[in-house]
């Protein structure tokens, strides 16, 4: 049964929670489309799905998710879903709402719907069948039901990802809590955990943060997790980190598809995307308070002549070859680039004149052959 917490977070839909959904839905459907072109049929499973609406009437991401499928005529064709959550009363109403869903039953695969947790059956479950390529999201309210061997097993086949709910304010509490020590491990593994309470020990707020950030990445790595990337918000009324939602994933077009998907509903700092949401900050961020709107775009020009110098590279190649593990999206690179190009320090295979110029501004191609002088 869901705490009062938990029912108290389904009355009102805060843009948190919006930007969340938002982020989930969009990299649905980028996903589908990509895995889609080359399968015949694919897996949405939600393994905390909730009640699927808002009391005041925002839907969340089953709905949103099953909203997109009935006006695909593909995926109606090719997607089944799965929801569940161990509540009864959130699977009854997701029931009635998807029931009443205008076109639901145009779908080939009805969505199935159950109360089941999330324990070591169902990851054991899993580990037994070889999964069509899926999404799977995982979002518990806190984080019990979020281990490292679930999201191992949900990424274990080709064309599966997934997305989960990182609760970093109650993990970050609970590493040195003796009581919730086994949980812990479950989301780290022991050994990184154990490292974990002792490396953390006497750090301050800001460098804590980024060494659970960096050992979630190296745990993740171990279960074949070869791409994360991260999504924060800070708490409603503080300037602390609330939870981060992360995908993870074996493949860099999946890593690059959600970047663009996270950059788009993102807070900018010097040009580039900083992948969060700060509620506090929302409204000053659409201001003019942060005038040096290139100061990072400058130094990703530095980073590149001093990788690429004398080397001449397509503006794909350099994307591909630079991007992982950096807030860039490709729109960063050509920006970058031709702020270069404007200082003579590259010079791209055709000229500025020859480039086509979209609401005023200059171009760049994804093609654009790229010497480094």
């Amino acid at each position: 049964m869901a705490n009062h917490d938990e029912e108290e977070f389904f009355i009102n839909q805060t843009e948190a929670s919006r930007i969340k959904a938002e982020i989930v839905s969009k990299y649905f459907y980028s996903w589908s489309t990509i895995i889609g072109s080359t399968v015949t049929k694919l897996g949405y499973l939600d393994f905390f799905c909730g009640p699927g609406k808002y009391k005041d009437g925002s839907l969340s991401t089953p709905l949103l998710i099953l909203n997109k499928v009935v006006g695909d005529p593909k995926l109606q064709g090719s997607l089944v879903t799965i929801f569940q959550d161990s509540n009864e009363n959130y699977v009854t109403e997701l029931k009635g709402h998807v029931a009443a869903i205008s076109g639901i039953e145009q779908l080939k695969y009805p969505p199935f719907i159950d109360v089941s947790a999330v324990d070591d059956q169902l990851v054991a479950q899993l580990k037994k069948i070889q999964l069509i390529p899926s999404l799977i999201f995982v979002d518990p309210f806190g984080y019990n039901g979020l281990s490292l061997d679930l999201l191992g097993t949900a990424i274990k086949d080709w064309g599966c990802d997934c997305i989960f709910f990182f609760n970093y304010n109650r993990i970050n509490a609970a590493l040195n809590n003796p009581v919730f020590t086994k949980n812990v491990n479950l989301i780290f593994g022991e050994e990184i955990a154990n490292k974990l309470r002792t490396d953390i020990e006497h750090l301050e707020p800001d460098d804590r943060q980024r060494l659970i950030l960096d050992q979630l990445s190296v745990a993740l790595k171990s279960v074949n997790g070869k791409y994360c990337v991260l999504f924060k918000f800070f708490q409603e009324d503080k300037e602390k980190t609330s939870h981060f939602l992360a995908l993870v994933t074996k493949h860099q077009k999946g890593y690059e598809v959600m970047k663009d998907v996270m950059a788009r509903v993102s807070e900018t700092e010097g040009g580039v995307p900083t992948y969060t949401f700060h509620p506090r900050r929302r409204v000053v961020q659409m201001g003019t308070l942060f005038p040096d709107t290139q100061s990072k775009l400058v130094s990703l020009g530095n980073e590149l002549m001093t990788k690429y110098q004398g080397q001449i590279k397509k503006v794909s190649e350099i994307y591909k070859e630079h991007n992982v593990d950096t807030p860039y999206i490709p729109s960063s690179y050509k920006k970058a680039i031709m702020i270069l190009e404007e200082t003579g320090k590259i010079s791209v295979d055709k000229p500025p004149s020859a480039r086509k110029r979209i609401k005023g501004e200059l171009t760049l191609g994804d093609d654009r052959i790229i010497t480094f002088i």
